[in-house]
């Protein structure tokens, strides 16, 4: 939720670079959806299109979301 959460803040340069160190993260961990949607993010708040950003940010933590499970699932198995 805090894509989501820096989305709605007046000074969006935190979300900027949340979503510049998720490109990086979520590509080493091959990620590729989260990639592209920080992307998106990161084009959108380039333009100022906020409601485009916002609806970005919320899609970000869904999928962020699912990544963590698929994760922890993952390395339950490994257990």
């Amino acid at each position: 939720q805090q894509f989501e959460a820096l989305a709605q803040q007046p000074d969006l340069e935190l979300l900027q670079q949340q979503a510049h160190d998720l490109i990086s993260s979520a590509g080493h961990a091959g990620f590729k959806n989260l990639v592209e949607q920080a992307r998106a993010l990161t084009r959108a708040l380039h333009a100022q299109d906020m409601a485009d950003a916002k609806d970005l940010a919320r899609s970000i933590n869904t999928s962020l979301l699912d990544a963590v499970n698929l994760l922890q699932a993952h390395y339950a198995r490994d257990k």
